[in-house]
């Protein structure tokens, strides 16, 4: 006779079952509910979890169920003869169901990246002064964001996109090695992935790894010639390694495809400085200022290559506008 107050799985089944009277309404059910199963259920019904009728042929995936929870409760399941000879017995009269519940991935993965925009669409609106009670929210919202898509991973380690949205948090939260190796495993499962290349190059950015960062945007710019991003990006990893050639052929390349892009106008100019080409750059830095009167580092850029040629009284009025703005 059982005497302790185990109420789990013993050996191959549990000393109890669950019955619900369906007569009741839907508010009276739930009323019974712990406030864990409660939560549960949101979160199933967050993650837009589906519930099916099986059939005789899911007897399988319903036995490979059992002996994962098998492991995880640690209790012995019966055979997998066992359940096929139960529900064909049960089967015969209507007396039985099988209910399937699953994941659609695609769903579940829109699902997600809708979130993530609501969640950096508030980040973007933080106050930078702010208290540090939105940081910390900020940090548990990514941070549930990586659990959910590791979720996500476990049940599919081959949905390259889950690997994708998990770098982006990981990225947001300045985790970049851990990014960097998300993607990595995304381009392994789909190598001509050209957002993980370009999104990889980012990290390899914050790395400092800048080689790593161009070879990434080389093959960006090998899938899709037309992406003028990627060439500004290109040409601004040229910069950091000295190579103001490289740079301003990329920045040439990404002006001609989308001449709306500032940033090209910006890396230019700095590339056309520290080449000594003096007046391209007051052009490219003047431009970013006729887009943008308030952008205070084109100002103090620009003002930086006014000393350099001797235009003093320009350098001052620039610096003197930089510092209204701060």
């Amino acid at each position: 006779k059982h005497q302790g107050f185990t109420k789990n799985f013993e050996t191959m089944q549990p000393r109890y079952t669950f019955r619900i009277d369906l007569e009741k309404t839907q508010e009276e059910i739930d009323s019974h509910f712990s406030k864990t199963t409660k939560q549960r259920i949101q979160k199933a019904i967050r993650l837009g979890t589906k519930v099916r009728i099986g059939t005789e042929e899911d007897i399988d995936t319903f036995y490979n169920l059992m002996l994962l929870t098998e492991d995880r409760k640690d209790f012995v399941s019966y055979s997998k003869d066992y359940y096929e000879e139960l529900f064909s017995i049960f089967n015969k009269k209507n007396n039985v169901k099988l209910f399937i519940g699953y994941l659609d991935f695609d769903e579940v993965l829109s699902h997600l990246k809708e979130e993530e925009k609501e969640l950096n669409k508030k980040i973007e609106e933080i106050d930078p002064n702010t208290s540090s009670k939105n940081g910390k929210r900020k940090l548990k919202d990514y941070k549930t964001a990586i659990f959910y898509f590791g979720k996500m991973i476990a049940l599919n380690p081959n949905f390259a996109e889950a690997y994708f949205c998990r770098a982006n948090s990981y990225s947001a939260l300045e985790e970049h090695q851990k990014s960097v190796d998300d993607l990595t495993k995304a381009i392994m499962l789909k190598p001509d992935y050209e957002d993980a290349y370009y999104n990889r190059a980012d990290s390899y950015d914050e790395l400092k790894e800048y080689e790593k960062a161009i070879a990434d945007l080389t093959k960006v710019i090998t899938l899709n010639p037309s992406f003028a991003a990627a060439y500004c990006n290109r040409g601004a990893m040229y910069n950091k390694l000295e190579e103001y050639e490289k740079a301003i052929t990329d920045f040439d390349n990404a002006e001609k495809i989308n001449p709306t892009i500032m940033q090209t106008y910006y890396n230019r100019g700095e590339s056309y400085h520290l080449l000594g080409e003096y007046q391209k750059a007051i052009s490219d830095f003047s431009k970013v200022i006729a887009h943008d009167p308030n952008d205070k580092e084109a100002y103090l850029n620009r003002a930086k290559v006014y000393r350099a040629i001797g235009e003093t009284e320009k350098a001052v009025a620039d610096k003197t506008t930089a510092k209204k703005l701060q």
